[in-house]
């Protein structure tokens, strides 16, 4: 089973691909400079996104894409996540249009991340490293690219399987 996890961003979105042994089969990410702000930046960010995608069409079998979330005590502008929220849906249409037959899903930070993120991202860094995943990766894996991994490896996860199951009975409910 081919899992590919998503992490959007204005300026550093990233995806990777993982097989049923949490190996790296293919992952990307996209850059875009700063001074490129709202609707622009998404542009950019989602243009660069339809570059590295790999044709994989009917072996990508489900497609994690984070979705945003407001803290009560977070000091993020609402708008900015509105913005975010709209990276969010672009990179999931690219993918559905990419990958027809893979089941998609959009899960929260909280559905899939339970501790902070720091920690997260050295577990998630010892997963992969216990997978064997290559050097290179590891040597270039950012913030991002850990995300979007950590995305994939929740789809193999007990808890990612059973909110998977979940999801896919609320779509046929």
């Amino acid at each position: 089973m081919l899992a590919l996890g998503a992490d959007p961003d204005l300026h550093q979105a990233a995806h990777v691909i993982l097989d049923e042994h949490d190996r790296i089969y293919a992952y990307s990410s996209t850059t875009v400079p700063k001074r490129f702000t709202g609707p622009t930046a998404v542009g950019r960010v989602l243009t660069q996104l339809g570059k590295g995608l790999p044709t994989l069409t009917s072996e990508v079998d489900v497609v994690v894409v984070e979705g945003q979330e407001f803290y009560a005590q977070s000091h993020v502008d609402a708008n900015d996540l509105i913005v975010l929220a709209q990276v969010t849906g672009g990179m999931s249409r690219r993918f559905r249009t990419a990958y027809p037959d893979a089941f998609h899903v959009i899960p929260r930070p909280r559905d899939w991340r339970n501790i902070p993120k720091e920690v997260d991202q050295r577990k998630i860094t010892a997963r992969l490293e216990a997978a064997e995943v290559n050097a290179e990766f590891l040597s270039e894996a950012h913030s991002h690219l850990l995300d979007a991994a950590g995305l994939a490896l929740f789809a193999h996860s007990d808890r990612g399987k059973a909110y998977l199951i979940r999801m896919k009975a609320l779509w046929r409910a």
